[in-house]
């Protein structure tokens, strides 16, 4: 082993944490006294929101629906708010605009991960069997978050990782592996913080409707959007960093199972792309390719996939299940649409949703809960 091999792996650090611990704390964070308190879900399930903003003319809440852009109301004190609601248990994006500049609720910690936070987030309690719902009374697995350095990109980079209960609790046995990449502008938080993956795999085990499993959950960011040539080198240095870094790490450091039928990929947006692309590319890699809200590539996608079949002829038998689904009401379903034909006239075996959403959260959610029971089982042909 080289003397920069041995440095790389040296410089990984594991933060763990319990994901009891982790995402439900016994006592909330200290709040400003100055600020005033938002948002308040009632019991009704209507949310409150306030702001302070002495000085400003306007003041409007924002977000993505159902939340509308609503004008707000100024107090004696120079605090806006303003009541909508009731709201249906889910976890919503909002955000305030101040005489026309956007601003983060300062009142919440809950901010969604992104390269640049600029939209907070609502969990509006409720629904006893949604699967994204904290349950206290149910065995919990770990969070595991790494800092490593990349030779790829020649950067410090992070990467988080889900063990289920029976990976601590037992101590031995290999395990599956999921690798699961996030959309453009969000980073390795972005299942866990917004996406809920832990807690959908923790509810899915408990009523026994999925394989236990690690996740591991990428920042797929390896350039910037401004970056000469992004397209190619977020997708190719991505696929260098994922298989000579990311992989091997995850197989010395975790009881990782290293066979291509124990190894699934998948994303939303572009992580889709680089899931898809990446899994038809390496099929002596991963047998299990999921895609939510994202094309297997940009342009030229029959071009692509004809190349991939023509490099692996046999890619049906190596493949246990490729798994498409899209919103009729996302802003990409017609390049999703695409990647679909060109899979069909390519005669590559793949199973295709268009369900209602956009291209949003709540979608990519209730993908996985979908996705996840269907992982590391054999796969029934007459659904395909």
């Amino acid at each position: 082993m080289s003397k920069l091999t041995c440095v790389k792996w040296f410089t990984f650090v594991v933060l763990t944490l319990s994901v009891q611990g982790f995402v439900e704390a016994d006592d909330p964070p200290r709040r400003d006294k100055r600020l005033p308190t938002s948002p308040e879900v009632a019991e009704d399930r209507q949310v409150t929101f306030r702001v302070r903003a002495p000085k400003a003319d306007e003041v409007l809440l924002k977000g993505f629906a159902p939340i509308e852009t609503t004008p707000m109301t100024r107090d004696d004190e120079g605090v806006w708010s303003v009541t909508i609601g009731p709201l249906e248990p889910e976890i919503y994006s909002y955000w305030f605009e101040v005489d026309g500049a956007r601003q983060l609720d300062e009142s919440s910690r809950y901010v969604k991960p992104s390269r640049t936070p600029k939209v907070n987030l609502l969990e509006v309690p409720g629904g006893e069997d949604s699967l994204t719902r904290f349950n206290p009374d149910i065995a919990h697995g770990t969070l595991h978050r790494h800092e490593y350095l990349s030779d790829v990109t020649d950067s410090v980079r992070n990467l988080i990782v889900y063990t289920p209960p029976t990976y601590r609790d037992t101590g031995e046995g290999k395990y599956p592996v999921l690798y699961l990449f996030h959309g453009t502008g969000d980073h390795e938080g972005g299942w866990t913080v917004e996406g809920r993956a832990h807690r959908i795999m923790d509810n899915l085990l408990h009523g026994g409707r999925a394989i236990p499993m690690i996740i591991v959950m990428p920042d797929v960011h390896v350039v910037y959007k401004d970056a000469k040539d992004y397209r190619r080198r977020i997708a190719d240095e991505f696929e260098q960093e994922l298989l000579t870094e990311i992989i091997p790490f995850v197989e010395k450091k975790y009881r990782a199972e290293q066979r291509p039928e124990d190894r699934a990929i998948a994303g939303l947006s572009l992580g889709s792309m680089q899931a898809l692309r990446i899994g038809l590319k390496h099929p002596q890699k991963f047998a299990w390719i999921g895609g939510f809200s994202g094309p297997v590539v940009w342009e030229n996608q029959q071009a692509l996939v004809d190349e991939f079949v023509a490099k692996t002829p046999d890619l049906n038998e190596q493949l246990k299940l490729i798994w498409v689904a899209v919103g009729e009401d996302d802003w990409l379903i017609k390049r999703v649409q695409k990647t679909h034909e060109a899979f069909k006239a390519a005669g590559i075996e793949h199973e295709y949703q268009v369900t209602p959403g956009r291209h949003e959260w709540p979608v990519w959610r209730r993908y996985l809960v979908e996705l996840l029971p269907r992982l590391f089982h054999e796969p029934n042909p007459a659904a395909r």
